[in-house]
């Protein structure tokens, strides 16, 4: 199977889709997304264990990591996708994936990807005169470390150099459905404090 290893708003919920199109035509998998997220319920043992019981009895799934959730820097995660192909997804706009979580983290999450028509929107709607707090900035940094650490993989993709023809003919599938993405969307003329966020920004990339 392919397993996808990145980090939040890196393009990461557009590529598992072809990810996921992949392992089903392939390995029969089901998909669980970013299962070992919040909003997902049940411990991480709790979910380990679901996956090796389905396992068991015959059925994989697809799931997408980021590099802080717990399973990814272990054994078990090494022993279990043994033999897959892990794939690291990249992005070159660091800045823009920073300013995309600070307002994703502000609006309270409830639009971090469209997921029907007019998504777009409701989420242009909400974000607006954002004030980005240092608990926002720092979260991103605390996890973007564990994403900078992170060398266990076979192959790395770079969000930029994507496209849906690329994907489809590198993973050999089709019709996979497109939704709207939130690449139109100034976010720093929806953020207040934005001086102070690039300069947040530009102090912490430099001690990483």
């Amino acid at each position: 199977m392919i397993i996808l290893v990145s980090f939040p708003r890196s393009g990461s919920s557009w590529v598992q889709k072809y990810v996921n199109k992949y392992n089903t035509i392939n390995y029969n998998a089901k998909d669980l997304y970013d299962y070992f997220g919040q909003k997902v319920k049940g411990t991480v043992y709790q979910k380990i264990d679901f996956l090796e019981t389905r396992r068991k009895l015959g059925q994989e799934y697809s799931v997408k990591y980021f590099t802080y959730h717990d399973p990814v820097n272990t054994q078990w995660f090494r022993d279990f996708y043994k033999g897959s192909t892990i794939i690291k997804l990249n992005r070159n706009d660091k800045y823009r994936a920073f300013l995309s979580y600070i307002a994703q983290y502000e609006t309270g999450w409830r639009f971090h990807n469209p997921k029907k028509i007019g998504d777009v929107n409701l989420f242009s709607k909400v974000c607006k005169e954002l004030i980005a707090s240092e608990e926002a900035m720092k979260e991103w940094f605390e996890r973007y470390e564990s994403f900078v650490e992170y060398n266990d993989y076979a192959e790395e993709w770079i969000y930029e150099e994507l496209t849906h023809k690329y994907l489809c003919n590198k993973l050999n599938i089709s019709n996979v459905d497109i939704r709207d993405s939130y690449s139109v969307i100034n976010y720093e003329e929806r953020i207040i404090n934005i001086r102070e966020v690039k300069k947040y920004f530009e102090n912490e990339t430099r001690s990483i």
